[in-house]
């Protein structure tokens, strides 16, 4: 008679569904729509702060360009101007169709650089190695004239035969000098004549150099020795043979940090030359204590390009703070600082939100599960709520609760509980199971129940069956039936029990203390009364019996008829007792079989035999024992 259905696929599809993963909804409202808000406003702010650093770079590009054209276009008009001069100078020189002797040349001199005062110092060299020096700041002294090693230039393929050597210091005319050499040639070989100008000159042209408010300009020759600088003056450097220029080490701004890379160091993507440093600018504004960042712009006066004076080793630059072409990209930075704490603001609201929307959810869910494992004492009415949907759901919770706890009073709730556990696996079969079966009833309760009105008796009967009902759900038994003043119950069902009529023994046992309890305090108004209970162990058919429309999970069998036939029993064996308890051998057998623990066995002759009845409905006579 075993029907129980092959449930191996709801089984599997259970398991599936246990291994996905389950978010709490408080976290989908409050953190997803954080996370959202979030992401989304700080892609903004990004986008904001990427396009505000494009813009920074392409200022700095364009200012750098303004400044290092103008100052490029000073110091290249100075030295063009020079060497234009130069080269007039020495094409009087050379091809003069004159006897050249040194009253000649200094005239020539003399009458090509009235207009001209830049130069210091004038020599000539002939092919031959007559070397001849002029002073033209002491025009009265006499020309210098010796014989020196030919003249041949020194590199090959020289632009324009033009060379400007490094700075040498001249001890005397007491200056440091630039040298500007060209070389003519001559027949089978080559004329030498230079030109020293004071390196001085290049410090007029700072002035005409700066562009804006803030710009500190410089010249260097190569990049180690300083032409020109703005704090130049402040220096108080002596020049000397070993050392005819200021380097840019010995000078005390912050052009002496240009070419150090420290952690401060980030190179500005420009064509020309451009970085940023964090620097000390104390020299220059005395209240200046903490580093500044420093925006240095250079480029070199001469380029690769042809005819663009290649022998001219210049750069030209200026260096000011990055906060007078930042400060559009500082004022972002704050705004964006400002949204960014904005927006942590609205993530943590848009979260307390979503948490705050989830609770009536989360407690919806909370209820569900109380309902779903039928704890109907945990169920409490759900709260109004302003949102529609929810208001609607938590009122038909509440509607179904109470109906579903209305249901309950029909329905043994140990039984659903476990079908619920068990995804009511089996209801649709029945099953042969050992089980402990037992019948009580009220003695006397006709006569009882004639000196009371209807509602004290349903009141007083209720009363009864839930201290009876309490007593078998402490002791994991089924309620089967309510049957007049009676109750039909079983141990070990739907719950395989073991131990199942040690379980209906602590059932009973409790009922007696009850019992007791009660006829103790009758002088308490409180109603005592005599119960007769019977008990029996066997196997019988266990399932759901019905219709398709209403079934009873219930217990039938021979054995079912034997607990009712040993109650019944109970009014010949002692029809005053308070309460007595007789069970049948096989539940003796059980209990000396199955227990909790070996300390709970019980002896053969620790429960009283009544003796040897035959029972209706029996062909055989059988022991009976009396438990209480």
């Amino acid at each position: 008679m075993n029907d129980r259905p092959n449930n191996t696929i709801g089984a599997n599809n259970k398991k599936k569904r246990r291994k996905q993963a389950r978010i709490p909804i408080g976290m989908v409202l409050g953190g997803g729509f954080g996370l959202l808000l979030f992401i989304s406003a700080g892609a903004i702010i990004w986008l904001l702060n990427s396009s505000a650093e494009r813009q920074t770079v392409k200022i700095m590009r364009e200012l750098g360009e303004l400044l290092l054209e103008r100052s490029r276009a000073v110091v290249a008009e100075y030295v063009e101007h020079e060497e234009q001069n130069a080269q007039l100078i020495a094409d009087i020189v050379v091809t003069s169709k004159e006897q050249i002797v040194p009253g000649t040349v200094r005239q020539h001199l003399e009458e090509a650089l009235k207009k001209h005062t830049n130069i210091h110092r004038i020599t000539y060299t002939d092919r031959h190695g007559r070397f001849i020096s002029v002073n033209l700041r002491n025009l009265s002294k006499p020309p210098i004239v010796q014989w020196e090693t030919r003249p041949r230039p020194q590199q090959k393929n020289l632009q324009n035969n033009m060379i400007w050597s490094p700075p040498f210091y001249d001890s005397e005319l007491q200056q440091t000098y630039l040298r500007l050499t060209l070389y003519k040639r001559q027949g089978n070989g080559y004329e030498k004549i230079t030109f020293d100008y004071p390196s001085s000159q290049f410090q007029s042209l700072l002035k005409r150099m700066v562009w804006r408010e803030g710009q500190q300009p410089f010249i260097l020759f190569r990049e180690n020795l300083i032409l020109a600088s703005a704090t130049l003056p402040e220096q108080n450097f002596k020049p000397s043979a070993k050392s005819p220029s200021l380097k840019i080490l010995q000078i005390n701004s912050p052009l002496n940090k240009i070419w150090q890379q420290d952690r401060s160091f980030a190179r500005v993507p420009v064509v020309f030359g451009a970085h940023l440093s964090d620097v000390s600018w104390a020299t220059i504004n005395k209240e200046a204590t903490k580093s500044v960042r420093t925006l240095y712009l250079y480029t070199p006066v001469a380029s690769k390009k042809e005819n663009e004076r290649p022998h001219l080793p210049l750069i030209v630059g200026s260096y000011l703070p990055a906060k007078a072409l930042t400060s559009p990209m500082s004022n972002l930075q704050e705004v964006a600082g400002i949204a960014a704490i904005i927006l942590l603001a609205a993530t943590l609201i848009t979260m307390w939100l979503g948490n705050k929307l989830s609770r009536p959810v989360s407690l919806l869910a909370k209820q569900a599960q109380a309902l779903r494992h039928l704890e109907l004492d945990r169920l409490t009415p759900l709260p109004n709520s302003h949102i529609k949907e929810i208001h609607e759901a938590n009122e038909t919770f509440n509607a179904a609760g109470s109906a579903l706890a209305a249901f309950a009073r029909y329905v043994p709730q140990d039984l659903v509980k476990v079908l619920l556990q068990s995804d009511f696996e089996g209801l649709k079969g029945t099953d042969i199971r050992k089980l402990t079966i037992m019948f009580t009833d009220i003695v006397g309760f006709t006569r009882i129940a004639s000196n009371l009105s209807a509602k004290d008796t349903t009141s007083l009967l209720n009363a009864h069956f839930q201290e009876l009902a309490e007593c078998i759900s402490q002791s994991h038994g089924t309620i089967d039936k309510y049957i007049g003043d009676g109750i039909m119950a079983f141990w070990g069902a739907p719950q395989d029990v073991d131990n199942h009529a040690q379980a209906a023994l602590q059932a009973v046992q409790l009922i007696a203390e009850r019992i007791e309890s009660n006829h103790i305090d009758k002088q308490k108004d409180s109603f005592a009364f005599r119960l007769r209970v019977g008990l029996h162990t066997g196997t019988v058919v266990v399932g759901n019996i019905g219709t398709s429309e209403r079934m009873n999970y219930t217990v039938i069998g021979d054995n079912v008829n034997v607990a009712a036939r040993l109650q019944e029993l109970g009014k010949t064996v002692d029809p005053e007792a308070k309460i007595i308890v007789l069970a049948s051998e096989s539940t003796i057998e059980e209990l000396n079989k199955t227990s909790i623990s070996t300390t709970e066995r019980h002896a053969p002759n620790e429960f009283k035999i009544v003796g040897e009845f035959q029972l209706r409905g029996r062909e055989q006579p059988m022991k009976v024992y009396r438990l209480v």
